[in-house]
């Protein structure tokens, strides 16, 4: 099978997902090729032990490709992939959009969007399709696995956001009033945020938080409200901090994040969870309360707004490679005026301190 299918060049970014179990790595190639490859473990070595014979054994199985369209005929235009946590086999759940739109023509054609979930049986290579969904916003992004014990898959779009499970209804909310009238897909409205997700970048930083970093640099820590039956049932998002525009997202270790961005310095935070406390000073009349001066009063107030129950310590040091070395160029922001760039420090301000710490 030739994977190029006519192409003389990858005119189709390749996409690299590894699942999280570390059974194999998924490779999407040309747009509708999947390359395989398994990785050797002692559960799959037992059985493929004959096929690969005696000598020095590989750290990997032979690897295969996949061609989507013999799975799905309709699984074209992939927007993004995602391996799913607490499956017993690897599954790779795909997002597509099989017939495309645009914003000038969702009055015509809507909710264009599409998943799969691939069941990926290495051994014998047989790959059911075991979910799919349809009729999703035409405007999704991407998708994001979340962590088990809750599972399922978060669907960013640009004017929603959507959690969908195999096992329970899907639940989506609408972030802002550009959904009125582009889709059907039923939304709740998620009251006291007007945001759009495109260019948006995020990671889990727990099984039900995770970072969500906008594409004028804010910060939000989303968090997924969950019943008794590990459901999501609502979203709750929290505005932590304001930083630089964030190319890419990740969770080095717990309690550090690195931001990576091409438009300024790339960013590792360490951040702490700050639990919401009740004031001491709560049961106290407001009479006796002392006036406190204007310029404190206001900055107590933002901060309250914008810091929540996170960013309580969010140390940022800024990385700028200089040759071999490296240098810090973005020390002690995070201590000036209480905290990082709330409602009360514009994003331009903080790219002009990114612009003097770098000719430092």
């Amino acid at each position: 099978m030739c994977p190029q299918d006519g192409f003389v060049q990858n005119v189709h970014i390749p996409k690299v997902r590894v699942d999280p179990d570390g059974r194999c790595a998924v490779m999407l190639i040309y747009g509708t090729r999947l390359v395989v490859l398994p990785f050797r473990r002692d559960t799959l070595t037992d059985e493929h032990e004959g096929v690969m014979g005696e000598g020095q054994r590989s750290s990997f199985l032979p690897s295969y490709i996949i061609d989507v369209r013999e799975l799905d005929e309709k699984l074209l235009n992939i927007i993004d992939m995602q391996f799913l946590y607490g499956y017993y086999e690897p599954t790779l759940l795909i997002l597509f959009e099989p017939n495309q739109t645009w914003p000038g023509r969702v009055a015509v054609r809507q909710d264009t969007c599409s998943i799969v979930a691939i069941s990926l049986n290495i051994m014998q290579k047989v790959h059911p399709v075991i979910w799919s969904l349809s009729n999703l916003p035409f405007d999704c992004t991407q998708a994001l696995a979340v962590p088990k014990p809750i599972g399922g898959v978060v669907i960013f779009a640009v004017n929603s956001l959507l959690y969908l499970n195999q096992s329970v209804p899907p639940y989506g909310v609408s972030l802002n009033s550009l959904t009125n009238g582009t889709t059907v897909f039923p939304l709740r409205v998620q009251e006291s945020v007007k945001i759009t997700l495109d260019c948006a970048q995020a990671t889990f930083i727990s099984y039900d938080k995770m970072v969500i970093s906008l594409k004028g640099g804010e910060i939000y820590v989303l968090t997924l409200i969950t019943d008794g039956m590990r459901s999501v049932r609502s979203f709750h998002f929290d505005k932590a901090a304001a930083s630089v525009l964030t190319t890419c997202m990740i969770t080095m270790e717990p309690g550090y994040l690195f931001l990576g961005s091409r438009l300024g310095n790339s960013l590792l935070l360490k951040y702490t969870e700050k639990l919401q406390e009740t004031p001491m000073n709560m049961a106290k009349d407001p009479a006796d309360k002392q006036e406190e001066p204007p310029m404190k009063k206001k900055r107590t107030e933002s901060s309250g707004t914008w810091a929540g129950r996170w960013a309580s310590l969010w140390n940022k040091v800024g990385m700028r490679g200089v040759g071999s070395t490296w240098t810090s160029g973005y020390q002690g922001l995070a201590h000036r005026e209480g905290g990082l760039a709330g409602p009360g420090r514009s994003h331009s301000s903080l790219q002009s301190f990114i612009r003097r710490s770098s000719c430092i």
